[in-house]
């Protein structure tokens, strides 16, 4: 999971700033329910020398 993507997806949807597990767990999930989350991004094979 991208922290940016779910920060942002909290300041939508939360007008606190309240944290902690049970928040994070249904952020997540709704994040994941609603289908905004970015592909994920995979380096080429000739590029893992360079990690």
């Amino acid at each position: 999971m991208n922290p940016l993507q779910t920060d942002g997806w909290r300041k939508g949807t939360e007008i606190r700033k309240r944290k902690n597990d049970i928040i994070d767990s249904v952020l997540i999930a709704d994040l994941m329910r609603y289908g905004h989350l970015s592909k994920p991004y995979y380096l080429a094979k000739m590029f893992f020398s360079l990690k």
